[in-house]
């Protein structure tokens, strides 16, 4: 069988995923691609679509290019800054599949956190200032600063197993 990894990563999180995950497939059975808008349908039947979370989902260019997939064994992958919580990442993951035409099969899903861009975090502390007794802005920043290192090397071991996990099943 033959593989597609596509990703769509804004700050490099989810490319680091990407390279995990392509590296555990099989040797010359999967390609590498960063999803852009000129990406075309994938060829390769099983097909690896991660991206960063974007409002709670995937990207707008993921999901125009999920929208054009019929017929596809789809696993998804990706990274969340606000992550840590399976049920979130479920969260995400269904509502990035919405797009993704029925005649498609979904397989497993793989997320893990991913560090912020350093203006959310003078986002977070400028919302603190204002007010300091905001528990969700403290809980955000304190997010923040657990995110700094992921993906981490656990968290790209776990994607690799995800990937040879999922093309046995």
């Amino acid at each position: 069988m033959k593989y597609a990894v596509l990703y769509h990563s804004h700050t490099g999180n989810t490319e680091a995923v990407a390279k995990a995950i392509a590296g555990a497939l099989p040797e010359g059975q999967s390609r590498l691609e960063a999803i852009t808008s000129e990406t075309a349908v994938p060829e390769e039947d099983f097909v690896f679509v991660g991206f960063w979370t974007d409002e709670g989902t995937a990207s707008p260019v993921v999901a125009q290019l999920l929208s054009r997939f019929h017929g596809k064994k789809v696993a998804f992958f990706g990274t969340a800054g606000m992550g840590g919580s399976q049920p979130y990442f479920q969260g995400i993951v269904e509502r990035a599949s919405q797009v993704l035409p029925g005649d498609n099969e979904k397989a497993d899903w793989f997320f893990c956190q991913g560090k912020m861009p350093a203006p959310i975090r003078a986002r977070y502390e400028a919302a603190l200032e204002k007010d300091p007794n905001d528990q969700r802005m403290r809980f955000a920043l304190e997010n923040f600063d657990r995110a700094l290192s992921h993906p981490d090397p656990k968290d790209l071991e776990d994607a690799a197993a995800f990937a040879r996990r999922v093309i046995r099943e």
